[in-house]
């Protein structure tokens, strides 16, 4: 199997690896008129991919695995065991790819909601947990927690006329920001994926999994 990487983020124990599925020609599959995304895990308890996999794959990287079974959960329909050792780069896509594969004309909103989460009660009839957006506007801020002694870094992110306020989980783009504060100053055309966390008392919080740029 084949995919373009979309989102390589931190999770506990590991890294959430994202993308959407290519033909053997290197064209998106798609399902129903959308991407077919895949996140593939290499076991079925733990999902996570191990930090020293997924660390020397980037956004926009194409990569080709074994693909063993789906083994979907609840909303999180994308994921797919893989075998680990199969996982190699065969080459790069071009950022040109992407507004044919972004959820703008899908979806109006962002999972489904306006706000930072989804309810337990919302999520039952959500059939997916990773999006790619093409905002309108964003903006990065620094929000510091009495529980944490590091700043989180969040997006405010214009998409359809809502404002969404979300945590950056994408690894690269945190430790590029930290060296340069006006990263996206001058960048006209960028894209978001985003994906669902694990519950949190009772709520599926937002997160931005990939900044493309």
């Amino acid at each position: 199997m084949k995919a373009v990487i979309l989102a390589n983020s931190f999770r506990d124990g590991g890294r959430c690896i994202g993308g959407i599925v290519l033909s053997e020609s290197g064209s998106p599959v798609l399902e129903n008129n959308r991407a077919r995304w895949i996140r593939p895990v290499i076991d079925e308890s733990h999902h996570e991919i191990p930090n020293d996999l997924a660390a020397n794959l980037s956004l926009l990287d194409i990569v080709e695995f074994k693909a063993l079974k789906d083994i979907p959960v609840n909303h999180h329909t994308e994921n797919v065991l893989i075998d680990k050792h199969s996982l190699k780069r065969s080459g790069k896509a071009g950022l040109s790819v992407l507004d044919a594969l972004t959820d703008n004309t899908h979806f109006k909103t962002v999972f489904g909601n306006k706000g930072k989460a989804v309810s337990e009660e919302a999520i039952a009839g959500l059939k997916y947990s990773l999006s790619l957006i093409k905002p309108d506007s964003v903006e990065i801020t620094e929000r510091t927690y009495d529980d944490s002694i590091f700043p989180q870094i969040r997006m405010t992110l214009r998409y359809h006329d809502i404002n969404y306020d979300l945590p950056v989980t994408d690894p690269v783009f945190l430790y590029n920001f930290k060296r340069n504060h006006n990263l996206l100053n001058n960048i006209k055309k960028f894209y978001l994926t985003l994906s669902l966390a694990a519950p949190h008392e009772h709520w599926y919080y937002k997160l931005v999994a990939g900044v493309i740029y």
